[in-house]
Order: structure tokens, then C-alpha cells, then sequence
């Protein structure tokens, strides 16, 4: 509820009706869009549920953003159909192999009885983990007995399938990307974890990012070029829209390939936004608070833009 106050705060200095709605169940959303008043809607959530800290996803049901769509509300964000892909590392990689953009090689496990013997270096990760959840140095192996061990403690702990990934040695990118089609930006960073915080990997963990435990510089020319045009198709490929960040990591020969797609990043002035880091690494002549008004603006503005809202915008925060 803090970022969504703070959002509240940084759309109505930019001179926008806000209100925020919290909803419990589909119920209660489903009432409001019957009966409320807004222009258009900026959501927090996939889903509505009791545990805020799942994070198994419900494929099978009817997301927030698929009730939306029913009624033909404008919101901000990617579609639920791109989200449903972008929350599953699984159908991401091959959605995105088949679109011949660079993705590290994985193999879908859903229990351990598909688990074959291989042999390599190789990182493990929840299908639908969000956050770096579920990813530590343990994830990363390189036996075939640590591989069995680490597996199979993910589909105990998580009761959700498995991706067996390519395991990539080199630094790890971020890409902003700020708006649609023509009017799209990207902004790279290199993400550097102090070696004070990794024994072995530098692997970026959930309480990494809520430590400030990472750096970030701009790359150098060519590779920042590389890392926007790879982030421009593959939010071409995967339908996104107005705001997502895009992960990729180096491999062993110097290739960049995409590893993750967040759809709905998180907006936190005070828990350690990356967007709002990247976005303040390179307006530097603003300061953090200009920073996170420029940031909202323009992601809204994309929006509005999309869907050619000409009047003064009324928007609806669900939280």
C-alpha cells in the first residue's frame, strides 16, 4: 500500500484525479467497474488473493487483467495474455527462442521423476517465481547429484514445476522500457553485486535488492546498443506495453541472452525501485523525487496515449 500511496502522490502532482481502491475478491472489483468513475485503471496485482507472499500463479483462472478486458477498461500494463507468458519462465524462453531472440537453453521439469542426468553448469529457478524468489547461490550447480538435490528442494518447497536453465557467467543487464511502438525508450544498466555479497556467484537475490546490495553503470556503446535493441524485440515479441524490465546475462562467449521478463516491476520510491534507479542514472540532473514524477509520467502518458484518452485523466489504482 506504500508504493500505491506514492503513486497517488506522484499522478496528482502531475495533475491527474486519483483514487485507490483495494479489493479482496473479484467480487468487489467486479462491483466497482459496474459502478465506478475513472478514465483508466493502474493495477498492482495479476491476481486476487489472501497470501501476498504466493507466489503460485493461477493460470487456469481469470486474472485482474483479463476482468478488465471483459469490460473493455483501459488500464495500464501489458495484457493478461502477454503476463501469462511473461510470469512463466518456461513459455517465455520458448516463445522467445521461436522468435530467434537469444534465450539461455532450459528444460521444463514438473517432478522429479523427469529429472535425466546431465551434465554441465546450470541454474534452477521456480517456473513462476517473481522477485528472484526461490534463486541463491544453491541454485547454481554443477553436478548431477547437487542438480537432484536442488530440484527436488524447489518442487517440495514451491509446488510448482522447475526450469533446469543454462547457467551464464557473465555480467547481468537491466533494460527499462518506457512506452510503445515508435514512442518506446530503453535504458540499460549493468547490474554489480559488491563481492562482499556472493561467496562464489554473483547471483541477485530477493534480499539483495531490498539490501542495496547492487551497483549500477551504464554500459559501454556497442553493448548498450546490443542490450536495447535485444530489449526492443523482445517487447515486441512478447506483447509489452508501457512499462516492463527485461534481464539478460552474458554467456561464456559474450553473447547476451534474455533471462527474465517482469510485465509489472515493482514502483517503490523507498524499497529500491530499479526502475527508478535506472531512471535517475540517467536523468542525473533531476533529483530522486522529480525522478519518480518523470518516471510515472511517462509511463501513464504511454498509456493514455495508447488508448487515445484525450480528456483530463481520472485513474483508479487497485491494490
Amino acid at each position: 500500500m506504500e508504493t500505491t500511496q506514492a503513486l497517488a502522490t506522484a499522478l496528482k502532482n502531475n495533475d491527474h484525479h486519483v483514487d485507490i481502491f483495494f479489493v479482496s475478491s473479484y467480487e468487489q472489483l467486479t462491483q466497482y467497474l459496474n459502478e465506478g468513475d475513472f478514465d483508466i485503471i493502474w493495477s498492482s496485482l495479476y491476481h486476487i488473493s489472501n497470501n501476498e507472499n504466493s507466489i503460485h500463479i493461477p493460470f487456469n483462472h481469470k486474472w485482474v487483467q483479463e476482468h478488465l478486458e471483459a469490460y473493455n477498461v483501459p488500464y495500464i500494463g501489458p495484457s493478461a495474455a502477454s503476463l501469462k507468458i511473461m510470469l512463466n519462465k518456461h513459455r517465455t524462453h520458448t516463445k522467445l527462442n521461436n522468435a530467434n531472440i537469444p534465450v539461455p537453453k532450459h528444460i521444463y521439469i514438473e517432478s522429479l521423476s523427469e529429472l535425466k542426468a546431465v551434465e554441465g553448469q546450470f541454474i534452477v529457478k521456480p517456473c513462476y517465481g517473481s522477485n528472484s524468489t526461490g534463486i541463491n547461490e544453491s541454485s547454481i550447480v554443477n553436478t548431477p547429484e547437487a542438480l537432484h538435490t536442488q530440484v527436488a528442494t524447489l518442487l517440495e518447497h514451491y509446488n510448482q514445476p522447475v526450469i533446469i536453465e543454462e547457467y551464464l557467467p557473465g555480467d547481468e543487464y537491466t533494460v527499462l522500457v518506457l512506452g510503445n511502438g515508435y514512442n518506446r525508450k530503453c535504458y540499460s544498466i549493468i547490474n554489480t553485486i559488491d563481492s562482499d555479497n556472493y561467496i562464489q556467484y554473483p547471483v541477485i537475490t530477493s534480499d539483495l535488492k531490498y539490501q542495496r546490495g547492487l551497483t549500477y553503470h551504464k554500459p559501454v556503446a556497442d553493448l548498450k546498443a546490443t542490450a536495447e535493441q535485444l530489449a526492443d524485440q523482445t517487447a515486441t515479441a512478447l506483447g509489452c506495453r508501457d512499462h516492463v524490465r527485461i534481464d539478460m546475462r552474458m554467456d561464456k562467449d559474450g553473447q547476451l541472452k534474455v533471462i527474465d521478463v517482469n510485465g509489472i516491476p515493482g514502483m517503490s520510491p523507498t524499497l529500491g525501485s530499479r526502475s527508478l534507479a535506472i531512471q535517475q542514472l540517467y536523468h542525473p540532473q533531476f533529483d530522486k523525487h522529480e525522478n519518480y514524477l518523470q518516471l510515472v509520467r511517462h509511463i501513464v502518458d504511454s498509456a493514455i496515449d495508447r488508448y487515445d484518452i484525450k480528456t483530463k485523466t481520472s485513474l483508479q489504482l487497485i491494490h
